[in-house]
């Protein structure tokens, strides 16, 4: 069982801050890649804003507070919202998984360290 990171963990990851940062930023990548077009990536963004814009009721309460507390300690984009989640605000995005990764990947070693 790995513990839930916290909210100022993610903001330190989400500002580029903090060991799971470090650890991602020493990493000697030849290449990373996204296989989508930046025209289509737009696209699909803009659609999604528009649903979700369309379906504010579908964003609970808890969403809302974890965003706010994200928020409050990283930097934001300009509409205020996180940006290690997608546009629906629960799902991570691809920083949310890279930061994801890291925490459960770090946990486990700890967890394979101990005697």
């Amino acid at each position: 069982f790995v513990e839930s990171p916290t909210p100022e963990a993610m903001a330190e990851f989400e500002s580029q801050n903090g060991e799971l940062w470090e650890q991602r930023e020493s990493e000697d990548a030849l290449l990373a890649l996204r296989n989508v077009k930046k025209h289509t990536c737009s696209e699909k963004a803009s659609a999604m804003k528009k649903y979700f814009g369309d379906q504010e009721d579908s964003v609970s309460c808890a969403n809302q507070e974890k965003q706010s507390l994200i928020r409050k300690k990283s930097k934001s984009t300009s509409s205020g919202e996180s940006q290690m989640f997608s546009l629906d605000g629960v799902h991570p995005n691809d920083e949310g998984y890279d930061f994801w990764g890291r925490h459960i990947a770090n946990a486990i070693i700890a967890e394979w360290q101990k005697p």
